[in-house]
């Protein structure tokens, strides 16, 4: 798991110490179109004491539940500057789908005809028979603040590394919730001011609350990201 404070402080350091300020005559503003794929993992529960009814579908006085996610492409954008020839700054927005799959369910879901009780897992088939199916499904909308170091490989390949900050807002929790993310990839040239990237990233959401009152682990997921960049 990530350590939050130091995350947040380094890039916050980054961004405000004036050695690594520059002006705005040497930023060179950049902006990228992405195609992500997500690969969540499978996000777990508390156990929940005490019924409670969301979306027409009620839940047993003590129920736990595991969802597992299908994997999601998503397109995304990502627009910001460079602060130094190595070091830019980036702000990127995302939106992906997470499709409930399957859920592990200890206790009783029921929208008062239909129940689902025991201790197994359950297909979307089967959620579908105790109330709207997207009552489980979420769309996440991602916002976060990167900061990157580029490698001087060549002048075509550009390797990075790099780390971001941001707010994801979860369809079905009630707040909007932390985002840390981890990134490494590189660019290829095309042209003086056109590039193609690849990156692969690991990000953790701090672990929401949802309209049940189901408090989750974090939630964490790979994406392999495709950009075509532009510089200007």
């Amino acid at each position: 798991m990530f350590t939050k404070k130091v995350l947040v402080v380094a890039l916050l350091t980054l961004t405000a110490n004036s050695s690594f300020a520059a002006s705005l005559a040497d930023m060179k503003p950049y902006i990228e179109a992405q195609i992500n794929y997500h690969n969540p993992d499978d996000v777990s529960s508390n156990t929940l004491s005490g019924a409670s009814t969301h979306n027409g579908i009620t839940t047993s006085a003590s129920i736990r539940i595991e969802n597992e996610y299908d994997n999601e492409t998503a397109a995304g954008v990502e627009f910001g500057f460079s602060v130094s020839d190595n070091s830019r700054i980036g702000f990127a927005y995302t939106r992906p789908n997470f499709e409930l799959d399957k859920i592990n369910l200890t206790g009783t879901l029921t929208d008062g005809t239909t129940t689902l009780t025991g201790t197994g897992k359950f297909s979307r088939e089967d959620l579908a028979t105790v109330g709207p199916i997207d009552t489980f499904d979420n769309e996440v909308r991602l916002l976060s603040m990167n900061y990157y170091y580029d490698f001087d490989l060549s002048s075509e390949i550009k390797p990075f590394l790099g780390f971001g900050v941001g707010i994801a807002n979860i369809e079905n929790a009630k707040d909007n919730e932390l985002a840390l993310s981890l990134h490494g990839g590189a660019k290829y040239y095309l042209s003086d001011k056109v590039y193609l990237g690849g990156k692969a990233s690991y990000s953790q959401i701090q672990g929401p609350t949802d309209g049940f009152g189901f408090k989750y682990e974090d939630i964490d997921f790979w994406t392999a990201t495709l950009a075509l960049g532009y510089e200007f």
